[in-house]
């Protein structure tokens, strides 16, 4: 399902010019998918080398990538720094009327997202073909109208456009901008 290349400077000129020990990064390209990479990451990304994983997926965005699917199962920790790193990626690919998914974490990884809250703005699958087969089914799909569970209690909202709306359960007021991200004002 998967096409992988030998090498990631085969997908993306001069990737792996740049390497960190605590953690590897390998590319993999859907061919039947517009704009999507798979990235496998294995090892660890906390405060010492969350810039190196920035720059190595900026490397990737600047290749017009604008689905990505980060294969977690080797990944054993994440720091909230990484978190942060995540949260940063799947914004500004929201402009872009893209995403990022997350997919096999481990269970200690997991953890971390919800601890710091951010499970809820993630869209994370059990696997590859789950994956894969969210961007297939949603390749075309338009933002608006928007359907989505409120951050605080989590009753279903729909919205026609962007705006600001207050939660009709919890009064919870969040502002929901032109790519459909939502924030809690």
């Amino acid at each position: 399902m998967v096409k992988k290349l030998l090498k990631n400077d085969d997908i993306i000129s001069s990737f792996d010019n740049d390497k960190n020990l605590l953690l590897k990064i390998n590319l993999g390209i859907i061919p039947d998918v517009d704009n999507l990479m798979v990235i496998t990451l294995a090892g660890y990304i906390n405060a010492y080398n969350c810039d190196y994983f920035s720059k190595q997926i900026s490397k990737v965005r600047q290749n017009q990538i604008t689905k990505l699917i980060f294969h977690c199962s080797s990944l054993n920790y994440l720091s909230s720094t990484g978190i942060g790193a995540f949260f940063s990626i799947a914004k500004d690919l929201q402009k872009e009327n893209g995403n990022i998914i997350l997919n096999s974490l481990q269970p200690k990884v997991y953890e971390v997202f919800k601890i710091v809250g951010f499970s809820k703005h993630f869209i994370i699958k059990n696997n590859l073909e789950e994956s894969i087969n969210y961007f297939r089914e949603n390749e075309n799909e338009p933002i608006f109208p928007k359907q989505f569970n409120c951050p605080v209690c989590k009753a279903l909202l729909k919205v026609k456009k962007p705006g600001k709306y207050g939660c009709k359960l919890c009064s919870t007021i969040m502002k929901i901008d032109n790519y459909g991200v939502i924030s809690i004002s």
